[in-house]
């Protein structure tokens, strides 16, 4: 579900993480740990209300794009099908065998955009356009 509280950092031992302050998550493609202070955690319960992501999209007043790999394997498709039906003003497009970086990578070596990641640059350039 598309639920910010439910997220990598904002799972797991609480307290844990406020006895030492930070904690870190793996990144699945880089391997990296990235670090998550608890001040972050405070931060989210304190405006937690504000941060709801199903609140926010519904009461969005313009349009807008929401873009999906369907090969995606850190965030769920289904989770793209939820914003849609909580807005009556987006638009959905998903992008076959796209993961969740359009078939890119970090670092970026190549000297050309995957066709996936050209298709998203097209779809975002007809919906600024439109």
């Amino acid at each position: 579900m598309s639920d910010y509280g439910s997220r990598g950092p904002l799972i797991g031992n609480i307290e844990e993480w406020k006895k030492d302050g930070v904690k870190y998550v793996e990144n699945g493609r880089t391997k990296q740990h990235m670090p998550h202070y608890y001040q972050f955690y405070e931060d989210f319960k304190a405006n937690e209300e504000r941060l709801t992501i199903k609140r926010a999209v519904s009461n969005l007043k313009i349009p807008y794009l929401i873009i999906h790999g369907d090969a995606d394997t850190s965030v769920a498709i289904n989770e793209a099908h939820q914003l849609h039906k909580w807005s009556g003003k987006s638009n959905l497009e998903i992008i076959e065998d796209a993961d969740h970086v359009f078939n890119t990578k970090h670092p970026w070596d190549a000297n050309a955009v995957s066709p996936a990641l050209k298709r998203v640059i097209e779809l975002i350039d007809a919906f600024i356009k439109e």
